[in-house]
Order: C-alpha cells, then structure tokens, then sequence
C-alpha cells in the first residue's frame, strides 16, 4: 500500500486532497477568531491542521487502476 504513495496520483484524488488541506487550513484560520477559549482554540486548529495533513497524505496513497 505504502508503495503507492510515489506512483503519479490520479488528478481526482490530488484535488481532492488539496480542496481537503486549503478548506482545514482556512477553517482553522478562521478558528482563531471564535469566542472559545483560548486552550479550546489551540486544540481545535490542531485538530483540523492534523485531518488537513493526513488527508493529503492518504489522497497520496491512490493509484490509478491498470486497464
């Protein structure tokens, strides 16, 4: 499965993983200015930077089939 992750990903998956990275980062952008406290916004922006991150990742890890 890990081998997959440096073969050419197909362009569905590569701009599903990076709608999935912008949209996480700029949710957690926007995170800093809501009225929760500021322990609550820390964990938050790490929470959706992380799904961001491994979401990316595991678009990666899609091949596309061989005919």
């Amino acid at each position: 499965m890990l081998k997959n992750f440096y073969e050419p990903t197909p362009k569905r998956m590569r701009k599903l993983g990076d709608t999935i990275l912008i949209g996480c980062t700029g949710l957690s952008g926007l995170m800093m200015g809501s009225p929760l406290s500021d322990n609550g916004k820390l964990w938050a922006v790490f929470i959706l930077n992380s799904i961001g991150v491994l979401g990316k990742m595991l678009t990666n890890l899609a091949k596309e089939e061989a005919e």
